[in-house]
């Protein structure tokens, strides 16, 4: 067992998915059940607080590009990690990225950590979505898919792969919303100012 000591930004469940753990089987360890009395609420650790973190039960597996690699999954969910890159390649910090779903009436949100780090806990059902956040006083709305890479030979597997290179979405990201909207039962202004935070 290890002690990790909370950083700003960091909460339970981006601190589990660092170990490898689910935040359950870090917060329910009796060695912080000092922490969880003083806190109440995994959801509201501080800075300079302490966890004791148990060993894994087993390590993880590198996933190499171009080989097939069947995943199981114990759990209803996953961590979607992005890093969020100016112009200059650097980090950038201290960025709430929201995130919704089809079938999903709010968003959740993460804040970028010091290496421009954000992680989201997404349900298993969910294969693609909208990321929206604020940057440089311009508002950034982009799609995901998760799990589908069409192969490079197809126009739509190369623009997934410059998609990917380059995170521009900016040439069709009108017809997303609109069509995400109405997947969702929203117009694409309510779809938008949900995003923004203007909801």
């Amino acid at each position: 067992m290890k002690v990790h000591m909370v950083r700003q930004g960091e909460c339970l469940t981006t601190i589990a998915a660092e170990f490898g753990l689910t935040p359950e089987e870090i917060w329910n360890l009796p060695d912080n059940q000092d922490l969880s009395n003083k806190r109440r609420h995994s959801g509201c650790l501080a800075p300079g607080d302490q966890l004791v973190i148990p060993n894994q039960a087993s390590q993880g597996k590198d996933i190499a590009i171009n080989d097939l690699t069947v995943l199981v999954i114990a759990d209803n969910q996953y961590l979607l990690q992005l890093t969020l890159l100016d112009n200059t390649l650097n980090p950038i910090k201290n960025l709430e990225v929201r995130c919704t779903w089809p079938n999903c009436k709010r968003y959740i949100s993460g804040i970028t950590n010091g290496q421009g780090i954000v992680r989201l806990t997404l349900p298993n059902l969910c294969d693609k979505g909208i990321l929206a956040w604020e940057y440089q006083q311009r508002q950034w709305i982009r799609g995901f898919d998760v799990g589908t890479l069409l192969p490079e030979e197809l126009t739509t597997g190369m623009d997934q792969r410059l998609t990917n290179l380059t995170g521009s979405l900016g040439h069709y990201s009108d017809q997303f919303i609109t069509a995400w909207a109405d997947e969702a039962g929203q117009s694409p202004d309510q779809l938008e100012q949900q995003l923004t935070g203007q909801a």
